[in-house]
């Protein structure tokens, strides 16, 4: 099975692999998550909205830095199925009553860790697309986002999770002098048997 990216995690790889986004950053964890998927994953899918949403504020730089992932990403059109699946998700919102009317923002809406902005509308019926576009690609079982109001979106939707990139596994540190311990000569424990009586 395959996994499908929103914007953000692929924004947040691309601020890691540019040295943007460092250790002291807010967002490290989520960004260094995001770098690690990016690099190791085989094949990854994302929605044509989030491919704009990426490009539309692209710089040279950036797109230079994009190309060694680009052969890996599978873009996912914008058809008459995902249309659908997305009318559907959009009208099953609307009916959850959880949502704000006039932005579709999940109640509490959720603001930007930033700058404090709640998203418009038109972000929130990307998200839908976005979400219906994964939904409907029958080897997608996972859409990675830090979107929280994406995330809610998991409800409506059945045999597919949407979640943040799984953490990375830790990294040994080297330390001065020390041997690494896959390389360290441990004595085993010496087992003894124990004597039966007579």
């Amino acid at each position: 099975m395959a996994a499908a990216i929103d914007a953000v995690v692929l924004i947040h790889a691309l601020g890691v692999a540019m040295r943007r986004i460092g250790e002291s950053h807010p967002v490290w964890e989520q960004a260094r998550a995001s770098h690690h998927f990016v690099e190791e994953a085989q094949e990854i899918r994302m929605s044509a909205v989030a491919w704009f949403e990426i490009w539309r504020g692209m710089e040279r730089q950036q797109s230079s830095a994009i190309i060694s992932w680009r052969s890996r990403i599978h873009i996912q059109p914008i058809d008459a199925r995902t249309a659908q699946r997305a009318s559907e998700l959009y009208g099953a919102v609307r009916r959850s009553g959880k949502v704000c009317e006039r932005c579709l923002g999940f109640l509490p809406a959720s603001k930007c860790a930033s700058c404090g902005a709640q998203g418009s509308r038109q972000q929130r019926e990307n998200d839908i697309l976005i979400v219906a576009g994964a939904d409907v690609d029958s080897d997608v079982d996972v859409l990675y986002t830090h979107d929280a109001g994406m995330q809610a979106l998991a409800q409506f939707v059945h045999g597919m999770r949407i979640i943040p990139p799984p953490r990375p596994p830790a990294e040994q540190l080297p330390l001065a002098g020390a041997t690494p311990i896959a390389h360290a000569n441990i004595p085993r424990e010496r087992k003894t048997k124990k004597s039966s009586k007579q």
